[in-house]
């Protein structure tokens, strides 16, 4: 659509100049070039303005579809630790029934019947046997370090959403990570409710550690801090990434270069861990300092008849239609054997026959 545009612009430009040749620059150029040549230029800029909001368009378009991308990430990272816990609480019933049962006979069967009967209602929940749970899990160790006491007032970050103690921390950043993710299900709001519950801990014994890098308590300079680059690279005095910092800050006895932070060892993995999720909870805190700052919109969550209704797990369909139906009837106990009829000897019989002969 440019191309003939400009065609008939340099075509009305080079008519007007032969016009004031011939004319010998002392006569008036015909209204109508004029007009025709003004109608391309408006053309052209117009063609221009749309091309400009094509490229907006198009760069909107894809930030919303990352954002959609990463919250999806999220949202599977939520039903696989919602998973993990679900596990665990099985494992943990398990041992409980199992340390409950006495070791007597009428113990035994009482347990035998309460197993036959787990059993049974496992089998109508989920049609497949029952699986083993988690393992012991890593030994935890503790952060070697001291926090301070935060005076959440002197905030404003925390202030302006009214976050006073570390439980309207954990509400208020739960409520975000819902709307946030567009959490639908409600296994998956209190998943996300669980997370936050997490990351709201590690925020603030994080905000309330003497690092020198910000003042003790501003979480808007710590925000900025962790989330930039600086202190990151391989020179001396540098580290390797924000995981590794945290690491040397909360665990100095243990953690003194990147290679003993990734070693082959129980403790190596669960400190990592701990400095993923120490990071992970700055990460969310951070979209809630970005609404803040008025950087990104305040999240509205799932909205009915607008946003589609996610998928919901299969074990987790099951569950909901187990909830609904009747449960299944309690097992009897087996009823005793009829009484077997008296027997009778041989030499009865033969004492019959005798007298029969006799008579």
């Amino acid at each position: 659509m440019l191309a003939p545009a400009q065609k008939r612009a340099k075509g009305a430009d080079e008519r007007i100049v032969t016009m004031r040749a011939d004319a010998g620059g002392n006569a008036e150029v015909p209204e109508g070039c004029m007009v025709d040549a003004s109608f391309v230029k408006q053309l052209m800029d117009d063609n221009a303005r749309l091309r400009e909001l094509h490229e907006a368009s198009l760069e909107a378009s894809l930030a919303h579809v990352e954002e959609r991308h990463n919250a999806q990430l999220e949202l599977m990272e939520l039903r696989w630790q919602h998973r993990l816990h679900e596990a665990e609480a099985a494992h943990a019933r398990e041992l409980a029934r199992a340390l409950r049962s006495p070791a007597s006979s009428s113990g035994a069967t009482a347990a035998s019947s309460s197993a036959a009967t787990a059993a049974t209602a496992q089998e109508h929940r989920t049609g497949n046997p029952a699986r083993p749970g988690r393992g012991p899990g890593r030994p935890k160790i503790k952060e070697e370090v001291q926090f301070g006491k935060l005076e959440f007032d002197k905030c404003e970050f925390l202030m302006h959403w009214e976050i006073t103690d570390a439980a309207t921390m954990h509400n208020k950043l739960g409520n975000f990570d819902i709307c946030r993710l567009k959490a639908y299900w409600d296994e998956d709001k209190q998943c996300a409710k669980r997370q936050a519950k997490a990351r709201s801990e590690c925020f603030l014994n994080l905000l309330s550690l003497e690092t020198g890098k910000w003042n003790f308590g501003k979480s808007e300079e710590m925000l900025e801090y962790m989330m930039s680059t600086r202190d990151i690279g391989n020179k001396p005095g540098e580290f390797r990434n924000r995981r590794h910092q945290v690491a040397t800050w909360l665990w100095p006895k243990r953690v003194h270069s990147y290679a003993s932070l990734t070693a082959d060892t129980p403790e190596a993995k669960y400190i990592d861990r701990r400095a993923h999720n120490y990071m992970t909870a700055v990460r969310g805190v951070y979209a809630m300092y970005e609404v803040y700052m008025n950087r990104r919109a305040m999240p509205e969550g799932h909205v009915e008849g607008v946003d589609p209704i996610p998928s919901r797990g299969a074990e987790r369909k099951r569950k909901a239609q187990f909830k609904q139906s009747p449960p299944p009837p309690p097992l009897s106990p087996p009823s005793p054997p009829p009484p077997q009829p008296p027997r009778r000897e041989l030499h009865d019989i033969a004492v019959g026959y005798d007298d029969c002969e006799e008579l």
